[in-house]
């Protein structure tokens, strides 16, 4: 059983140092970019590995399912070869997409709270579609701004908005 633990621990110690949990406070800079660039690299000046974890909480209210949800950044798999201020806010927007689809995951979440849905697969069902979504906006993200600088700069204006339009879904430690 200590092993276990001590395995558990060490895995969590490890993701905590490796990532950084999205603040609004806190923006990505060239140093969190700790990974190796890959030799096929292509084009490519940096990447974000950016994810969103859903976690059950153990406990529910009555028979309420209750969940977290965290925009993460992971450093160890995130790189870049440039130092480039434009790839770099290229790169941030990246993890404000995520945080941009963890609150809407969290207002959904919340939604079906308020309903007193007791059906953990409903749930289940809206955030792996929204987890679905965000893979494929940013992926629409790359492929929109590629070497465009208005669209980058539409891009920017429009996670901004939505960041603030979702505010009251900012991730909070007390959830």
């Amino acid at each position: 059983m200590k092993t276990i633990l001590f395995i558990i621990l060490s895995f969590l110690a490890t993701y905590s140092t490796d990532t950084i949990l999205w603040d609004s406070s806190n923006e990505l800079e060239w140093e969190d970019f700790q990974g190796t660039p890959p030799n096929n690299r292509g084009v490519k000046m940096a990447v974000s590995s950016v994810k969103i974890v859903v976690e059950s909480n153990e406990y529910y209210e009555g028979d309420i399912p209750s969940f977290s949800v965290k925009s993460y950044f992971n450093k160890k798999k995130s790189w870049t070869v440039t130092n480039s201020k434009k790839s770099l806010l290229h790169e941030r927007l990246h993890f404000d997409i995520t945080e941009v689809y963890s609150r809407r995951i969290r207002c959904q979440l919340k939604a079906l709270e308020k309903a007193k849905e007791i059906d953990v697969n409903r749930y289940k069902e809206t955030y792996r579609k929204l987890l679905k979504e965000h893979g494929e906006v940013q992926k629409k993200y790359d492929s929109e701004v590629y070497f465009n600088k208005d669209k980058q700069q539409e891009w920017i204006d429009s996670i901004t908005k939505q960041l603030e339009e979702l505010k009251e879904f900012e991730y909070s430690s007390e959830e």
